[in-house]
């Protein structure tokens, strides 16, 4: 269930349409269970999803209703990102032949946009996964050294304080070595203080300046040396301008 919101009723609907969004058909009776509402409270808010065409009912369950589907089509800028950049990193790949991501930055919140992997080198993470433990990935960086002094602490003390899933306890003096390299050069390498693999990132940005998203790459620690480094990450600077 959400956690307490400023317009409760909002998230819960929101809160349904993301879940029934996520398992592309579902019954009355699994939303319930999954979500947690009374039968009352889902059924009203069901019933205002399907009146705004936000969710539709058939004889098996509830999908995504036409509006949904009229929204996803619209032209947003997260699209753009994907058909500014997506071909890009399939040329970069094919050169330097390490994984490529595109990550957006909201409200927080990491979220991969688009992907081309390279099989034989680090897969790094999935197209639709999101984080807001910034601090642990080379783009997190990126978003970190862009906040004010107060912001940047509470989000780093937030991550640090992330289970790690097979990752180094990296230093509060290291995350900052990396800001200030963001800050500095306008990319982070990480050195791979994180884990069995090195990670790089470039910022991405708007006409007017404001911190979109980044463009990321990473590699193997034993592969590392078949890559310039110097060249990559120059090559990731001017596909983005």
């Amino acid at each position: 269930m959400q956690e307490k919101s400023s317009a409760p009723a909002l998230a819960r609907g929101l809160e349904i349409l993301e879940y029934v969004a996520s398992k592309g058909e579902v019954t009355f009776n699994r939303i319930k269970e999954e979500t947690g509402y009374h039968a009352t409270t889902l059924n009203r808010l069901l019933k205002v999803l399907i009146e705004k065409g936000y969710l539709a009912k058939n004889s098996t369950g509830y999908c995504l209703g036409t509006q949904a589907y009229i929204l996803s089509k619209q032209n947003n800028i997260w699209d753009n990102l994907v058909k500014t950049y997506h071909h890009k990193m399939v040329e970069l790949n094919a050169k330097h032949h390490i994984t490529f991501i595109l990550v957006g930055f909201d409200n927080d919140t990491m979220v991969v946009l688009s992907k081309v992997i390279a099989p034989a080198n680090l897969a790094m993470l999935e197209v639709g996964d999101k984080s807001t433990d910034l601090a642990n990935f080379p783009w997190g960086i990126l978003y970190l050294a862009e906040q004010e002094e107060s912001s940047r602490k509470e989000l780093m003390d937030k991550s640090l304080t992330y289970k790690k899933r097979e990752m180094e306890r990296v230093t509060e003096g290291q995350i900052e070595e990396q800001i200030q390299q963001a800050k500095k050069e306008g990319a982070v390498d990480d050195q791979g203080y994180y884990f069995s693999g090195r990670r790089f990132a470039v910022p991405i940005r708007s006409k007017s300046g404001y911190l979109l998203g980044a463009l990321c790459s990473g590699v193997f620690k034993e592969k590392v040396d078949d890559i310039n480094i110097k060249e990559l990450i120059n090559d990731m600077k001017e596909n983005i301008q």
